[in-house]
């Protein structure tokens, strides 16, 4: 059984955080920071109005939403790691489609419903739910350097994609690939590296050793106002039963 402090090498949670920072970075970047720049250039070359453009853009950020109970069975029936890989590849397919659609309005719209459907299970409550099961007093930390990378995301995303959508030619499928790509990435990082549970590879969370974990336990039987207060304690889970 591997025993290792959170501060010590031999924790993998934070070689995680790393990893969980670039799935969750780099695709949200690019997929929902960077739309808003290739939109002028596809108004100007397929003709469509502003409004029914940014109507795919919120048709997007609402299934994303509503697609969260689908992403919560997921990760209970598949683990979050399977479900990071199933939602990068399918917001890639659906990203890239994006890059090929010539000038169908109908199209555009279907594969915004498809991309909302994949990017939830491919960023939000996966990340989350691995940091909960890895990190608990470090938790608050673990998930501020996890989400923050969003804004890291959000601001270089968008200035990539222009510059290389103008040197293009303001070809903006140019824009769609790269998010395509930013996407398998994430997808290939997640099935590589993520573990779904610091038991995957006989660890604790923080990084704690069994020793800790049963002290822990005995405290919180010898002061149980402490573990009402935790609402934690096996025993008193089913006291209440």
């Amino acid at each position: 059984m591997t025993q290792a402090k959170a501060g010590s090498p031999g924790f993998y949670g934070w070689w995680l955080l790393f990893f969980l920072w670039v799935v969750y970075t780099i695709p949200v970047g690019f997929i929902f920071y960077g739309p808003p720049i290739l939109f002028p250039f596809m108004i100007n070359e397929l003709g469509w109005s502003r409004g029914e453009i940014m109507t795919g853009y919120a048709v997007l950020g609402l299934l994303t939403g509503l697609a969260s109970p689908l992403t919560a069975w997921m990760i209970g029936r598949l683990g979050a790691r399977l479900t990071l890989f199933i939602g990068g590849i399918g917001s890639s397919i659906c990203t890239l489609s994006l890059s090929l659609i010539g000038d169908s309005y109908t199209a555009y719209l279907v594969l915004c419903v498809l991309l909302g459907l994949a990017a939830g299970p491919a960023a939000f409550i996966p990340i989350q739910t691995v940091i909960v099961f890895w990190f608990d007093r470090y938790r608050a930390r673990a998930l501020g350097l996890v989400l923050g990378g969003g804004a890291i995301g959000g601001f270089f995303a968008p200035q990539l994609i222009n510059a290389a959508v103008v040197g293009a030619g303001d070809d903006w499928r140019i824009g769609w690939i790269m998010a395509a790509v930013s996407s398998l990435l994430g997808a290939i990082v997640a099935v590589l590296t993520v573990r779904n549970r610091p038991s995957d590879l006989g660890q604790y969370a923080d990084g704690r050793s069994p020793d800790d974990v049963l002290m822990e336990f005995q405290e919180l039987d010898d002061h149980p106002e402490d573990a009402r207060q935790q609402g934690a304690h096996p025993r008193l889970a089913r006291r209440s039963r």
